[in-house]
This record gives C-alpha cells, sequence and structure tokens, in this order.
C-alpha cells in the first residue's frame, strides 16, 4: 500500500511504525504472531528483555528456572516487576517501646504463617495488632504476586512514637509527679528466605560436612617447613 492510496482513518494504527511509515504485509504477519504468541505465553527467549523477568536479579532468575510471565500490549520498560522485599507498619501503639521489641525479636527470621501463629498465641496485650500487622502485609505480598511459601519475616524493628499528654500523679503531702507513657510503633521487612524442606536439607548437608572421614594423604607434595624429627 503506498502513500497515495492512504485514506485519514482507514488504516489502524498497529500497521504505521514509529517513523509514520506504512508496514509491509511480511513485517505485519511477523507482528501478528508475535501478539498471538504474547497471548498463549508461547514467546522467544531472545525477544524478552531482562524486565519481563519476575525477579529483579537476573542470574538468580536463570538460577531458579523461574516462568516468565510477559504482559500483552506492553512494551518491556512498563512491565511489571515482582518485589523482592515488601514493608509494613502499624499505627502509633499505646506500648512501650521495650515491651514491644520482645515480640519483634519473636518473630525476626521466622515464615510468616509461623509468625502469624506465634502472635495468634502470645498472650501479650499487644500481640493482637502485630498478628494484624503480619496479615495485613502478607496480603499486600499476595497482591504484588510474591511468592508465599518462601514469604518471611526478614527484618522487624521498634521505633519511639509521640509521647502522650502530661497527667498529674498527686502525692501525698502535697506533692506531685508528672506522668507520660510511651507510645510506639513496628516495622516488618517481609523478604524470600528457604522453604521448610529447604531447611531440612540444608541442615542435613551441614551436618554431613562435619562428618570427618579417612581420606588418603597426598605425598607427592613438595615438604614445606620441615623440622627435625624430635622436638626436645
Amino acid at each position: 500500500m503506498a502513500w497515495r492510496d492512504y485514506i485519514p482513518g482507514a488504516v489502524p494504527q498497529d500497521n504505521i511504525n514509529t517513523r509514520g511509515h506504512l508496514l509491509d504485509d511480511n513485517t505485519k504477519n511477523k507482528r501478528a504472531a508475535r501478539r498471538a504468541a504474547l497471548r498463549t505465553g508461547r514467546v522467544n527467549l531472545f525477544e524478552l528483555h531482562p524486565g519481563n523477568k519476575r525477579i529483579l536479579p537476573i542470574k538468580q532468575h536463570l538460577r531458579e528456572k523461574i516462568p516468565l510471565r510477559p504482559v500483552h500490549g506492553r512494551p518491556w520498560y512498563k512491565t511489571y516487576r515482582i518485589k523482592e522485599e515488601i514493608d509494613g507498619r502499624t499505627r502509633v501503639l499505646h506500648a512501650s517501646h521495650r515491651k514491644l521489641n520482645k515480640l519483634a525479636n519473636q518473630i525476626s527470621g521466622k515464615p510468616i504463617d509461623y509468625a502469624i501463629l506465634q502472635m495468634k498465641f502470645s498472650e501479650k496485650r499487644i500481640s493482637a495488632q502485630v498478628q494484624r500487622l503480619l496479615e495485613e502485609t502478607k496480603q499486600k505480598a499476595k497482591e504484588q504476586d510474591m511468592n508465599l511459601d518462601q514469604l518471611v519475616v526478614s527484618q522487624a524493628w521498634v521505633g519511639k512514637g509521640p509521647k502522650s499528654p502530661k497527667k498529674i500523679d498527686i502525692r501525698a503531702r502535697g506533692k506531685f509527679g508528672v506522668i507520660r507513657k510511651s507510645r510506639s510503633t513496628m516495622t516488618i521487612r517481609l523478604g524470600r528466605g528457604l522453604t521448610e524442606e529447604q531447611k531440612v536439607v540444608k541442615k542435613a548437608q551441614r551436618a554431613l560436612d562435619k562428618v570427618k572421614i579417612a581420606e588418603p594423604v597426598r605425598e607427592e607434595t613438595r615438604v614445606r617447613f620441615s623440622r627435625s624429627q624430635w622436638a626436645w
């Protein structure tokens, strides 16, 4: 089709390249086949950009052989990439930062489901708020298409909140004191960790590495720092 036969509005936008030139039939067929392959998920590996991969580190993506998820109709630089970490924070809690820090140490490094279970059966008054924080952050990670099986509480820290208004503490003999109750906040960070099966395999491999067996000694090597037979 030549430009002299072009009628404004009669040619689809897909048949015009970025320079404003009309595409030939061969190029149009290639683009149609590429769009059909994207719909079915069968695409050429060499046509994908690292931005289309599920996880940011390319080496880790290739090592773990995670399936690609290209998005139809979106260029590679606008393709959504799954996050590796996600944060969650509570509101200002009416609790001491020292007491809240004990709960942070209890859930730090634990899988997300195990941490929720710990807060569910905890007798601390503030544990219900921490459980709610864990559940909300887990739901947020699920919406970001993160792998929930490998999700662990990688970090958990506590910060001081604003001080409460002053209250007068009436004492004997005309004396008084000032009461200021402390407030605090908690922030957690969920990241990728090892599953229970991977932990068992890693623990067994560590135990095997500690086992020392008799091995033949190489005698053809050169003797260095030789000493006399008797050391006295």
